[in-house]
This record gives C-alpha cells, structure tokens and sequence, in this order.
C-alpha cells in the first residue's frame, strides 16, 4: 500500500458497541486470513488498516484505566 493512501486511511470508532466490535473482529480476522492465504487488494489493505486501529481505540478504552492505576500505584510505591 502506498504511503498516500496510508495517509488517507481515518480510523472507524463504532457507536453501537458489542455487536459492531464482534463484526469488525471477524471482518479483521477475514482480511488477516486472506492476507496471508493469498493476497489483499490496495483497498482491503485499507481497511485492514481501519479496522487495526478501530480496535486499538476500542482496546485502549479498556486497557486506559487500569494503565492509570497502574501508574499510580508505581508513582506512589516508588515515593516511598
């Protein structure tokens, strides 16, 4: 894929939650399997990249919180 139309890719945020996520897993999955099965097209690598970082948006809504903590708890262990 090209570095322009890496540029062009905007990430995909769901609204809808549970059943999206579960539809852009599989979707991701697919593309994944595809990939190394055969090939992807320029525009399945695309959205490949879309979808990668739609759910390390979804992952760090999860995971930023207990990173916070985690933070937290080192800064105050380490003051000590």
């Amino acid at each position: 894929m090209s570095r322009k139309a890496v540029d062009q890719v905007t990430p995909m945020v769901p609204e809808g939650r549970a059943a999206d996520i579960q539809a852009i897993h599989a979707r991701y999955a697919a593309l994944i399997d595809k990939k190394f099965a055969s090939a992807l097209s320029e525009a399945e690598q695309a959205e490949l990249l879309r979808l990668e970082i739609c759910l390390n948006e979804v992952d760090a809504e999860l995971y930023e919180p207990i990173k916070n903590t985690l933070q937290a708890a080192l800064g105050a262990t380490t003051k000590a």
